[in-house]
């Protein structure tokens, strides 16, 4: 939550951990953490307004009202569906680096069959985030990509991938031809797909974030 920036949701954890039984605490975080990625994600709804959605549901809890994550969940009157979140991870930029290698991670463990070994460790030191077109392009990139282009796509998380640290510093600025063969190495789905094709554009960006969408509605599931 502390990554996310949600400081309102605070003391309806408190009262959670106060009031709810141990087994219920892991899954009403769970479903905590995936509404305050859709609200972080869709946007829309005001500092303010959440602040008094998680306060009233503190009080709830704390007084015995609200015994449940869905007795919570039915609090939140604009929580975003899926439709709308998934359109709008289709097309979501993320400046911040440990955000969007927290949204990379947990779409790896949300690809089906991913194992635990396969998930990315949370150590940003064996773990590096790569732009797959660079944030400096250099001049052979530009031969492609138009300087609006690279403004509006360089910060798309279809733009990112994780990778190994140690893989990561040896690629730089390569062009997209070469810089591909390094993606192969990677465990981790999306990043290995990269290597899968034959040039990098808009459209390849766009194709690859909005297959990251649907897994994201997934892993940030407010169901059941």
């Amino acid at each position: 939550m502390n990554l996310l920036g949600m400081v309102q949701v605070r003391p309806l954890l408190l009262a959670i951990l106060d009031k709810f039984e141990p087994k219920k605490v892991s899954a009403a975080f769970k479903k905590l953490v995936a509404v305050a990625v859709r609200f972080q994600i869709v946007g829309g709804a005001g500092g303010g307004t959440l602040e008094r959605i998680y306060s009233d549901a503190a009080k709830g809890v704390t007084e015995g009202k609200l015994n449940s994550i869905q007795d919570i969940l039915k609090g939140f009157t604009t929580l975003p569906t899926d439709p709308t979140f998934i359109a709008a991870f289709s097309v979501a930029t993320v400046s911040k680096q440990s955000l969007a290698r927290y949204y990379l991670r947990m779409l790896e463990s949300g690809v089906p069959g991913a194992s635990g070994e396969l998930v990315p460790s949370t150590d940003a030191g064996q773990v590096n985030l790569e732009h797959i077109l660079p944030i400096n392009p250099s001049e052979k990139w530009m031969k492609t990509w138009s300087l609006d282009d690279v403004k509006a796509y360089q910060k798309r998380l279809g733009n990112m991938a994780i990778m190994g640290a140690k893989i990561n510093s040896t690629i730089g600025n390569e062009e997209f031809s070469k810089k591909k063969s390094s993606f192969s190495t990677s465990a981790f789905h999306f990043t290995n797909g990269v290597s899968k094709l034959s040039t990098w554009n808009t459209d390849a960006v766009e194709k690859r974030q909005a297959a990251m969408a649907e897994i994201a509605a997934k892993v940030w599931s407010i169901k059941g």
